[in-house]
């Protein structure tokens, strides 16, 4: 068009762009990740572990690096609010130890883990 007016089909090509822009933001808001790191000063306590899920929970935390769990062995526990509590294995000393809490929202994105030393473990 000559008078440098905007043509119909232009509008709508527009249009089109901006509901797909917020459907895509709609769409991402939901995967927003929560985290959070926690010297949990023990954590061998059955009680002590459901508390640390629903802290967890009323926070809003996705993901929770836990710390000083000073628990040995490996285990993985679904609490009571559905989250889940990753503890891993010590093998240098009771004084450490690591895990995470995963919302029930993310457990599904949690494929796998690695423990590269009783200081180090990374979700993937």
């Amino acid at each position: 068009m000559a008078d440098g007016s905007r043509s119909p089909h232009r509008a709508r090509q527009f249009t089109t762009t901006s509901n797909l822009l917020r459907i895509f933001v709609a769409m991402s808001l939901p995967f927003i990740v929560n985290f959070a790191t926690w010297n949990v000063c023990g954590l061998s306590d059955v009680d002590k572990q459901h508390i640390a899920g629903f802290d967890s929970q009323r926070y809003g935390l996705d993901i929770v690096a836990i710390q000083e769990t000073k628990v040995c062995d490996f285990s993985e526990t679904i609490l009571p609010n559905h989250y889940k509590l990753f503890m891993f294995q010590q093998t240098t000393s009771v004084h450490g130890g690591l895990g995470f809490i995963i919302s029930k929202r993310f457990i599904p994105y949690v494929c796998s883990w690695t423990q590269i030393s009783d200081r180090v473990v990374y979700l993937d």
